[in-house]
């Protein structure tokens, strides 16, 4: 791991940009200056790792997985209706990923 921090340091030195595609939020902290969310092929956050810690760090991880793949669609109306402020971050085959914010 260490080697590979060293060879993103060395790229970005030289000016270039490197993308990093990962779940693990370690890595992004220590390898990215500036961090895209998506879900679904959607944008839902950009800039600054601090400033997306901030829209998406206070709160907690809800995380559903439904029996049925039939189910996911209904749980997602149904979750997105009932609780107005939660953010979709992943939704991968019957999981569904939300963040929720404090209130």
């Amino acid at each position: 791991s260490s080697g590979i921090n060293a060879e993103y340091g060395q790229l970005a030195d030289s000016g270039k940009s490197v993308l990093v595609s990962t779940h693990i939020k370690g890595e992004v902290e220590t390898l990215c200056d500036k961090v895209v969310v998506l879900c679904e092929g959607q944008m839902k956050a950009v800039g600054p790792c601090g400033q997306v810690k901030n829209k998406f760090g206070a709160g907690f991880s809800l995380q559903v997985t439904t029996a049925e793949s039939s189910e996911v669609e209904l749980t997602k109306t149904a979750l997105e209706h009932r609780l107005k402020d939660i953010t979709l971050v992943h939704k991968i085959g019957r999981n569904l990923q939300y963040f929720v914010p404090d209130s």
